[in-house]
């Protein structure tokens, strides 16, 4: 989901790699997303994957990338050995801190209002490139069970995600029925101004939480309040929400979801640049945690395409 969301941001909104005819202007002088990662002192680089011969980022951009096609365009079988030998970016060496500082460097001074109906807009459209489900409909279908397996006995259910939370809010309940309130993610801080006589609040540049790694339990704490009995997670920017579940009294539900799937999903975990699985799989296995195996234990992914 992510990675089409800021190649829409990249791309005039196109989350594609080939050109569709007529759909963009020739002369498109616009200031690109690079440029301000640029001036925040952030490097990037575009991956092109086949089979596109180029990069339409590049493509829609010319007039203002053309001196950085040598220095910033690469295929994707460049990117596969530029994580394997750490050559990757700073941006997606960051991971989600990297991620909060795109957002920080490119939506600051929009309203939260605004935010939330282009991310309305976007998530209500976009496929997967893989599956060709709208990211909506990518849900997995085990995930929705337990939901409503925990609902029915009045467990109260909040999403706590590494991704950013205005993003997530606007359709977490028709998604997974979890109220906008109950959502906690990464966030930028926003202040309070007037706008053509309207109060609204405004994203600024200032990083507020990065709700991944050691800030999950920050964020549960800041946001929350109360510390969980059930956690669950798929990578080790899951693993300090999984300790600090796990340390509480009583009896405590850690459970892991281990993507081993290639045909109907994916398969990875330690060596993957994003979402890996090392330390938090090891820590499952020392310490009991309950380990879902995608490809073993569940026979369904997603759930059915309702029209």
């Amino acid at each position: 989901m992510g990675r089409s969301f800021f190649h829409a941001a990249s791309a005039s909104g196109y989350v594609i790699n080939f050109p569709p005819a007529d759909a963009f202007p020739v002369h498109n002088t616009a200031e690109t997303i690079f440029e301000r990662l640029e001036a925040k002192g952030l490097t990037w680089r575009v991956y092109c994957d086949a089979p596109s011969p180029a990069s339409m980022t590049g493509i829609i951009h010319a007039s203002r990338l053309h001196g950085r096609f040598a220095t910033n365009f690469f295929t994707v079988a460049d990117f596969l050995a530029d994580a394997r030998d750490g050559r990757l970016p700073g941006l997606a060496a960051a991971g989600v801190p990297g991620l909060m500082q795109l957002l920080a460097a490119t939506q600051c001074g929009m309203s939260t209002d605004e935010f939330a109906q282009t991310a309305q807009n976007w998530i209500e459209t976009a496929r997967h490139p893989k599956f060709g489900r709208l990211y909506t409909q990518c849900v997995y279908q085990p995930m929705l069970e337990l939901l409503e397996y925990l609902r029915a006995r009045d467990f109260e259910i909040y999403i706590v995600t590494g991704g950013g939370m205005e993003f997530v809010r606007p359709w977490a309940e028709r998604v997974y029925g979890v109220p906008l309130r109950r959502v906690v993610g990464s966030s930028l801080k926003t202040k309070f101004e007037m706008r053509d006589d309207r109060p609204v609040l405004i994203r600024t540049s200032e990083i507020n939480l990065v709700n991944d790694g050691d800030g999950k339990p920050v964020g549960i704490h800041e946001f929350i309040g109360q510390q969980p009995i059930a956690a669950f997670g798929n990578s080790d920017g899951d693993l300090e929400m999984l300790q600090w579940t796990a340390s509480g009294s009583g009896a405590r539900l850690i459970l892991l979801v281990h993507h081993t799937d290639a045909e109907r999903e994916y398969a990875y975990d330690a060596h993957s640049p994003f979402g890996a699985l090392s330390k938090a799989l090891d820590e499952a296995k020392a310490r009991g945690w309950q380990v879902a195996d995608m490809k073993r234990d569940w026979n369904t992914i997603f759930p059915p395409v309702t029209r």
